[in-house]
C-alpha cells in the first residue's frame, strides 16, 4: 500500500464515521436512518438492545471546563459510583432524554451525575441546561470531543455508569426511560 493510498483510505474511514455520528442524531424524529425513530431503542420501547457491559477502567486524572464557567476536576469524584450523560444541545435524542435524567437527578443521591456535553456553543449548552432544568449537576464542556474519546463514545445520547472502583460497569446508548436509568443505578451501586 502506497502512503497516498493510505491516507485516502483514512480520509475515506474518517469521513463515513462522521456521517455515522451525525446521521446516529439527527433532526428527523420519525426517520431511523437519520438516528430517530424506533432504531434507538429495543422493540419494547427500552434502549436495552444498545447496552454494553464496558468493564474498562476510567482515568479521572483531568480537569475539564464547565457550562457554568467554572472548572471540573474529574479526580473529585475517584471512589464514588457515577453516572455520565454524554449529549449536545441539538441532539433529538438529548431532547427526549433531559426530563427522565432531570427527574432521576432528584431522587437519586447515592450516585453523581455528571453531564458531558459537546459539539455546540457555549451559549446553547447553557441553554439546553436551563431549559432542561439541569442545572443541580456539573456538565463538562468538551468542544473538541478530546473528553468524549477518553470516555471511548463518540455518540450521543449515552451514559456511562462508573463503578465506585473506577470500572466503566455498564454503556446505554440511545434514550432510557425514568425507570431504566434507576434500574442502572441500583445495579450500579449493588
Amino acid at each position: 500500500m502506497t502512503a497516498t493510498f493510505r491516507s485516502r483510505l483514512f480520509a475515506l474511514v474518517l469521513a463515513l464515521a462522521l456521517v455515522a455520528v451525525v446521521a446516529a442524531c439527527g433532526d428527523d424524529d420519525d426517520d431511523p436512518a437519520l438516528g430517530g425513530g424506533a432504531d434507538e431503542s429495543s422493540s419494547d420501547g427500552s434502549a436495552e438492545d444498545s447496552a454494553e457491559d464496558s468493564g474498562g477502567d476510567i482515568d479521572l486524572d483531568f480537569v475539564a471546563d464547565a457550562v457554568d464557567g467554572g472548572e471540573i476536576d474529574m479526580s473529585d469524584y475517584e471512589g464514588q459510583d457515577v453516572v455520565f450523560w454524554f449529549w449536545a444541545p441539538w441532539c433529538t435524542s438529548c431532547n427526549q432524554q433531559a426530563p427522565a435524567l432531570a427527574e432521576v437527578v432528584v431522587d437519586r443521591m447515592d450516585v453523581v451525575f455528571v453531564g458531558m456535553t459537546g459539539q455546540a456553543d457555549l451559549p446553547e449548552m447553557t441553554d439546553f441546561v436551563d431549559r432542561h432544568d439541569l442545572g443541580g449537576i456539573p456538565h463538562v464542556v468538551d468542544p473538541d470531543g478530546s473528553v468524549w474519546l477518553r470516555f471511548g463514545t463518540i455518540t450521543r445520547s449515552a451514559f456511562i455508569f462508573l463503578d465506585d472502583d473506577g470500572t466503566a460497569s455498564r454503556t446505554e446508548y440511545g434514550v432510557l426511560s425514568t425507570e431504566e436509568i434507576n434500574d442502572r443505578i441500583d445495579e450500579l451501586v449493588a
